[in-house]
């Protein structure tokens, strides 16, 4: 696969774009949606190089891509020549993409960020689940009062034992917990594939 070429260089500023319009920003808030803008944020590729990139169909990149440049949130670069019809480059209109909240439908600030943050606690839970199952089978939830009298709601694999045995160091089991490549939390921090630190009580 021929690399994308990168349009961000040390010498070159970069471009930051207020969005306005809602629907452009509701493209950019559904990170089911938004993914498929990232392999052309600062660079430009072809439909086919995006579908390699991506794992899907060149025709199911091309629909998208031309909704995203309908929307204004990508562009055409240039066109690479080759024998028969030249092949369009495509970009991001910039590095940055910035959506004022006035522009969301969300009806709060705290909506909003329930809404951004729940496709990754989906895949969260999602690879929780199958980490624990393929580490120690069917599992199930003991709740009771600890020595302090705390309520407790606890991972278990028998009714009189937690899960405290895969992967524990300290106080703490580890669960290998992989996110999707690019996503980031709403805290700005980059997921990607880290242990997830369970503490046990």
């Amino acid at each position: 696969m021929k690399e994308a070429q990168s349009r961000s260089g040390p010498g070159r500023p970069r471009r930051t774009l207020v969005v306005t319009d809602p629907d452009a920003a509701a493209a950019l808030l559904d990170p089911s949606t938004v993914r498929h803008v990232a392999p052309f944020l600062g660079a430009e590729m072809s439909v086919g190089e995006a579908a390699r990139l991506t794992g899907e169909k060149p025709n199911t990149v091309l629909k998208r891509v031309r909704r995203f440049v309908e929307l204004g949130l990508l562009e055409v670069t240039r066109e690479r020549e080759r024998a028969g019809r030249p092949i369009k480059l495509y970009s991001a209109v910039a590095d940055v993409f910035f959506v004022p909240f006035e522009v969301t439908a969300a009806e709060s600030l705290e909506a909003a960020l329930a809404e951004r943050e729940a496709y990754a606690e989906e895949l969260l839970r999602r690879n929780v689940v199958r980490t624990r199952m393929e580490a120690i089978g069917n599992w199930g939830t003991r709740v009771y009062k600890d020595e302090r009298g705390r309520l407790q709601v606890q991972t278990a694999v028998t009714p009189d034992a937690n899960v405290t045995t895969v992967g524990c160091f300290s106080q703490y089991a580890v669960f290998c917990q992989p996110q999707p490549d690019g996503w980031q939390s709403a805290h700005g921090a980059r997921l990607t594939s880290s242990p997830l630190l369970l503490p046990i009580r």
